[in-house]
């Protein structure tokens, strides 16, 4: 908000990569007349008083929980497998790795809270589906609020794994 604020910057199309999509909604719910759209990239769609652990399927949140009470310290979700994400290339894993880093736990524990003012902003949704499907309920989520639903199969790091077939949609986005 700082950001679009500083810069004076409106008609903005907002972009959320997986746990990005509550920092999108609480952007969009906080000013929305700065936002033209928003863009959930295999990411949360949540709602008033719901956190992001609690959006997960119970697998992944118990994997979370158990990573955050060991290697986490309490505070972190450390660094995932890129490989379980979808990133098989070696390249694109060495690229990835240098650029890693730990996950501030309370994010997933702190619920929203929205006003609803968010909701008069345009909104779509694109899933990746040649992975575990985590976010597959967020876009259905998605579908039954009447938002355009776009796949791109590929894994979760659509914008490493697969940019140009990203960008192509993100572009049909911003003119939509």
């Amino acid at each position: 908000m700082a950001l679009l604020e500083a810069h004076d910057a409106r008609d903005v199309v907002l972009v959320g990569h997986s746990y990005a999509g509550q920092v999108v909604t609480g952007v969009a719910d906080r000013i929305p007349q700065r936002v033209a759209r928003r863009v959930y990239l295999d990411a949360f769609v949540g709602d008033d008083g719901e956190a992001a652990i609690d959006l997960q399927p119970e697998t992944v949140a118990g994997h979370y929980r158990d990573s955050v009470a060991g290697p986490g310290f309490g505070w972190l979700i450390p660094v995932r497998s890129l490989q379980v994400l979808g990133v098989t290339d070696q390249a694109d894993v060495d690229w990835l790795t240098a650029r890693l880093t730990p996950h501030p736990w309370l994010t997933y524990t702190e619920p929203l809270r929205l006003t609803g003012a968010g909701d008069k902003v345009a909104a779509s949704f694109i899933e990746c589906t040649d992975w575990m499907r985590v976010f597959e309920t967020h876009a259905e989520r998605a579908a039954e609020r009447g938002w355009p639903v776009h796949t791109i199969p590929t894994g979760h790091e659509a914008m490493v794994t697969a940019p140009g077939a990203l960008a192509e949609l993100l572009l049909g986005e911003c003119a939509a």
